[in-house]
């Protein structure tokens, strides 16, 4: 089965067993739906960035890219010449994930935020924009990529990005004294990797962490791994949102998990045609 006909069938089965926020009893994950999913507050910082993303679509020159696979940042493999345009089209965080981003550093103040993958640095943007206190610890495994990124936070006046710049398997260790109450991974979207960067992590990880999982539905292995990290024991509740997973290592909560969709997607749910 190809990767689209399986994201195909991973969405139906999403979103049978998905709910909104009319059916959500927990307070915490409510709050969450009301103060992230569905802020709908312009900030500051969204259209300058989305300028940026604009100016990324357009840029036509060649750059040499090493290749680190299919959704991969990390298996270094060659180096290929690829224009910006198409590293933006296929690579970027979409604008409502990027403010889904922004919104949870905003909403829950984080201040140590590590991101596995910067990519041309929209993402980082969303991210380092909730908060000009906070620090931004980005990992990227091109280097040209990476010069690209800064360019575009220059450009946004971010100072509060810190980047590391070649193999996860180099840079990460060297970042691992530190805590963090953020975490966003988007660099290496196979099983093995993504458990194995959870628990090099851990010792790491606040005890309030977030940590976001991108594309958890990207192939049946990313499922998998998505499914197994609800069940850490430190992770007390997890949210899918079919395009991202949000893993919540907040004391007092009983385990819970949650698969949600904006309630317009599911108008039953709020009685109009009956239970």
């Amino acid at each position: 089965m190809s990767d689209y006909l399986y994201r195909i069938g991973a969405f139906l089965r999403f979103y049978k067993k998905a709910t909104n926020v009319y059916g959500i009893h927990s307070p915490f994950v409510f709050d969450f739906v009301q103060n992230v999913l569905d802020e709908s507050k312009e900030y500051y910082a969204y259209k300058s960035i989305e300028i940026e993303r604009q100016k990324l679509l357009l840029n036509r020159k060649m750059i040499q890219v090493d290749d680190f696979g299919a959704g991969s940042k990390n298996s270094l493999t060659n180096a290929t010449s690829r224009h910006i345009n198409d590293i933006a089209r296929t690579s970027l965080s979409s604008s409502k994930k990027g403010r889904i981003l922004f919104q949870i550093a905003h909403h829950y103040k984080r201040m140590k935020i590590l991101e596995l993958g910067t990519s041309l640095g929209i993402s980082s943007a969303y991210l380092a924009s909730a908060n000009s206190q906070s620090q931004l610890y980005t990992l990227e495994g091109s280097v040209e990529i990476a010069k690209i990124a800064e360019s575009v936070h220059s450009h946004l006046k971010l100072k509060n990005i810190q980047y590391h710049i070649g193999r996860f398997s180099d840079t990460l260790p060297t970042l691992l004294n530190d805590t963090f109450d953020l975490v966003f991974l988007d660099g290496h979207h196979e099983y093995n990797a993504v458990l194995a960067y959870f628990e090099i992590l851990r010792p790491s990880l606040s005890q309030d962490a977030i940590v976001i999982v991108d594309d958890i539905y990207w192939s049946k292995g990313m499922e998998k791994a998505w499914n197994e990290l609800k069940q850490q024991d430190i992770v007390t509740a997890s949210v899918d949102l079919f395009d991202m997973g949000i893993l919540f290592l907040r004391s007092g909560l009983s385990k819970q998990d949650f698969c949600i969709v904006p309630y317009h997607l599911k108008p039953w749910k709020l009685g109009v045609w009956g239970k």
